[in-house]
């Protein structure tokens, strides 16, 4: 039994319709849930351990403070211990902790130091970060339009624009930190946006034989196929490390993905398609 794809059975109104409806779904969480920040943006708290002749197991205190705090922390070696970063947590949290360190591993309460840990990014450096965001999408499309075609250019603007409104949306559904990882998988997010977007023009303004409806379906199935491979091993990634800021990257790849994948093979190939489809009529009136 052949698989019938969304092209070839949907209008094109329908498909472009569905990732605009689904990203005002996306604002509407972002400006009613919030973006969770992480550390790099507020803060959070500094428990440093010193004078320690022997450094504990520190994937072991990682695990017992995740245990007690429901926190990811952040454990990094020193030359005479080890520092531990949490977001912030109150006097009384602050005291869980060091007695945890105390008590099951027999730091001396003398050597345990907590302190607030102020934020990483300033607001001079978000406005910078803004900046870059903005300014990689537009030099993306001024290359697109130069080395290839306005259809493609104008279409790898609009599907990153929905695409990060995607990562952020669901972000703030599966409150997922906003750091400098998350950040960083932004943009490159936008990176992939140019490879799918050459994917799908490829199949469907290269001289493709046969339909253009067709010939997206084709190119629908090598994409999804794509983007489900990704997903999954992102996905495992960000179950299985440790690390917090490698799973928040995996998280935020994951979510920018799969709106790609969305985005690119509806709203995307809608655009192409309008524009293969208008072609095809002025051809067809040029030969008679």
């Amino acid at each position: 039994m052949k698989l019938i794809w969304p092209p070839q059975r949907l209008r094109s109104r329908t498909m472009a319709a569905l990732p605009l409806i689904v990203a005002a779904i996306f604002l509407l969480a972002i400006l009613f849930l919030g973006l969770p920040l992480g550390k790099d943006f507020r803060g959070g708290t500094l428990v440093m351990v010193r004078g320690v002749e022997k450094v504990s197991n520190l994937d072991q205190v990682r695990a017992q403070l995740k245990d007690l705090t429901g926190l990811d922390a952040q454990v990094k070696v020193t030359a005479d211990g080890f520092d531990i970063e949490l977001d912030a947590l109150n006097a009384d949290w602050e005291d869980k902790v060091r007695d945890l360190l105390v008590g099951t591993f027999g730091i001396p309460s003398s050597a345990v130091k907590i302190g607030a840990l102020g934020p990483a990014v300033g607001s001079s450096q978000v406005l910078q970060l803004v900046s870059l965001g903005v300014s990689a999408l537009i030099v993306m499309g001024v290359v697109i339009f130069i080395f290839r075609r306005r259809v493609a250019a104008t279409a790898a603007i609009i599907i990153a624009i929905l695409d990060v409104i995607g990562i952020l949306g669901l972000m703030a559904l599966f409150r997922v930190d906003l750091d400098l990882a998350a950040i960083m998988g932004i943009l490159i997010t936008l990176g992939y946006v140019v490879d799918t977007n050459f994917l799908l023009g490829y199949r469907l303004l290269k001289g493709a034989v046969g339909e253009p409806r067709e010939n997206l379906g084709e190119a629908m199935k090598a994409g999804l196929t794509m983007s489900a491979v990704a997903v999954a091993a992102l996905l495992s990634m960000g179950t299985i490390l440790g690390a917090a800021p490698l799973k928040q990257l995996a998280w935020v790849l994951a979510f920018g993905v799969i709106v790609n994948a969305f985005n690119t093979w509806f709203l995307g190939a809608v655009l192409y398609l309008r524009h293969v489809e208008q072609k095809k009529v002025v051809s067809y009136h040029v030969s008679i």
